[in-house]
């Protein structure tokens, strides 16, 4: 992969020069590369080794900053491994950090992987509530709210009513996700997830033709993304978790 080839490459530069701060800001860009690509392993050798660097730093605001971002980061990646689940107090305190920051965004965000351990608990109230505080947050006015981060977020917030048997209202939340999604054609599959679910939800409220279209519409999009990547023929997910494979981990 030529992104990691270069990343690699610069990080030997960085350490032969010896600025920490550069060799942390390598490590993490390399993290992010690894965790889009589902190596949640390498991910956390590359936040780890930027975390020690930003340890052994003296207090700034700057490091502070920089230390609950690799911080943040690591929390995500267990998290999505399924593997060293970080305990709730640990997320609570990159929740706090952000919510007295400037960084809307990463508010936003710190709220999401907070919802994302509750949904990995199945505490689904929980889950719901730090969805609609990260949705809220991101779609607030003049911030994200036709971002695909967004249309992720109220996936998850579909996802959570759907496992709560409230079918109605994961259709509703599915169908404002796709409004989003299909303002973005070069990713394909992150709307064809939620096409999937959309799908499951309406069938059970009784609407066949409805759930026929949007199955109709995973199909379509799952050749979208197969002619994207240059595979012949279409993956055909028959279960949601198989689109999770496809996905940048970005938007799980």
């Amino acid at each position: 992969m030529a992104a990691e080839q270069s990343l690699n490459k610069a990080l030997k530069v960085r350490r032969k020069l010896g600025n920490d701060d550069d060799i942390a800001a390598t490590l993490s860009n390399l993290g992010l590369l690894y965790n889009s690509i589902h190596k949640f392993d390498l991910t956390e050798e590359q936040y780890l080794e930027a975390l020690q660097i930003h340890l052994s730093r003296l207090e700034s605001v700057d490091h502070n900053l920089s230390l609950t971002m690799v911080k943040h980061n690591l929390q995500r990646n267990a998290i999505q491994s399924g593997r060293n689940i970080p305990p709730l107090s640990e997320l609570q305190e990159t929740v706090d950090f952000f919510e007295a920051s400037i960084s809307w965004w990463m508010k936003g965000h710190a709220y999401l992987v907070l919802g994302n351990l509750f949904l990995e608990l199945k505490r689904y109230d929980d889950a719901s509530a730090a969805y609609s505080t990260a949705i809220d947050t991101l779609s607030d006015e003049g911030r994200a709210s036709k971002q695909p981060a967004t249309a992720m977020v109220l996936y998850k917030l579909g996802y959570v009513a759907y496992q709560k048997s409230e079918f109605y209202e994961a259709a509703a939340i599915f169908r404002k996700s796709i409004a989003i999604s299909e303002l973005y054609p070069a990713i394909p599959a992150e709307q064809a997830r939620t096409q999937f679910m959309l799908a499951k939800a309406l069938h059970l409220i009784g609407q066949p033709k409805a759930a026929e279209e949007a199955k109709t519409k995973v199909a379509a999009l799952m050749k979208d993304y197969c002619m994207s990547i240059g595979t012949q023929g279409v993956i055909v997910c028959s279960e949601v978790g198989d689109f999770s494979k496809l996905i940048t981990a970005k938007y799980q």
